[in-house]
This record gives C-alpha cells, sequence and structure tokens, in this order.
C-alpha cells in the first residue's frame, strides 16, 4: 500500500504538470493558480489510485502465513508463538 502510493504520487504529479494549460481569457475575471495545483491535484489522485491498486496487490499475494490456534492449549500456544517470534 505505501509503495503503490509513493509510485502513485510521483506518477500523478508527473501527469498534472505535463497536462498543465494555461487558460484562456474569456472575460474580464479568470482565475489562474499555476501548474502547481495542477501536480497537487494528480498527486492526490495518483495517491488514492495507487493506495487502492497497493492494497489489492498486496491482499492478493498470499505473502503472509496464517495460523490456527483455536484447538491448542494455552500453555502450548505461548510456546508457539514464543518460538514464531524468535524465529526459530
Amino acid at each position: 500500500m505505501g509503495l503503490g502510493s509513493l509510485a502513485g504520487v510521483g506518477f500523478g504529479a508527473l501527469t498534472g504538470l505535463i497536462t498543465y494549460q494555461e487558460p484562456k481569457p474569456k472575460g474580464y475575471f479568470i482565475i489562474d493558480l499555476g501548474p502547481g495545483v495542477s501536480a497537487a491535484v494528480g498527486a492526490v489522485a495518483g495517491a488514492v489510485l495507487g493506495m487502492v491498486s497497493g492494497t489489492v496487490i498486496g491482499a492478493a499475494s498470499n505473502r503472509f502465513t496464517h495460523y490456527n490456534f483455536s484447538d491448542v492449549p494455552l500453555a502450548e500456544r505461548s510456546a508457539l508463538m514464543t518460538r514464531i517470534l524468535q524465529g526459530n
């Protein structure tokens, strides 16, 4: 999730900077906040999309081991958890 978000921020900011266009005057009053705002909006959108895709990919990667201790007595459960946490 963190790597996806980080990649999304970079890609979104770059896309926002590239796609920025100076507005054409259509009247007496115009607001142009510059390419920085476009980059910031792109970065936020990229972060959200990157976070979602990173979460989906991370959940589907199946890198984690799941343990079921529901039928194991408490003393044995404690010993097993101690061994797992120590890496033995």
